[in-house]
């Protein structure tokens, strides 16, 4: 008779490591740290409330420094274009420092281009990994789809 109450019921095992929203708990690729599976499918460990102010803070400070770097006339945003491609010159040309003056510049000519292509492409990527993170530790998530 005990059997048949608990027909239909899961067993007390299989309810291991279950928490009352449906979610269990488990490991995250052998860190240690205990995270959430959430019905939903998403995984992660809750934010905690300085983690949702970092992210937020960290986005809305990330804005600023795009539109101060934004804001630049064209002669200051050249001139550090030209530093950093002078750099990456320095560091990967194989005798880079030892070209004479015309022969840098027309490398720095050549790849300054793809260096402010590169700028924003990482400094938007930042941005976006930053709100994803900060809405994402708010609990907003984008739609769902519909279930059946």
């Amino acid at each position: 008779m005990a059997n048949s109450s608990r027909k239909g019921r899961r067993s007390d095992s299989s309810r291991k490591g279950r928490r009352s929203d449906g979610s269990s708990t488990g490991r995250h690729a052998g860190d240690g740290h205990s995270s959430t599976v959430r019905r939903d499918g998403t995984f992660g460990r809750p934010a905690s409330l300085m983690g949702r102010v970092l992210l937020t803070v960290g986005a809305v400070l990330w804005m600023a420094v795009i539109f101060y770097l934004s804001s630049q006339p064209g002669e200051e945003s050249s001139m550090l274009s030209g530093n950093l491609c002078w750099w990456i010159g320095s560091s990967f040309a194989p005798g880079y420092r030892l070209w004479d003056a015309g022969r840098q510049a027309a490398f720095a000519a050549s790849i300054s281009l793809a260096v402010r292509k590169c700028a924003h492409f990482t400094e938007y990527a930042i941005l976006g990994l930053l709100l994803s993170g900060a809405v994402g530790s708010h609990g907003i998530r984008g739609s769902r789809r519909a279930r059946a």
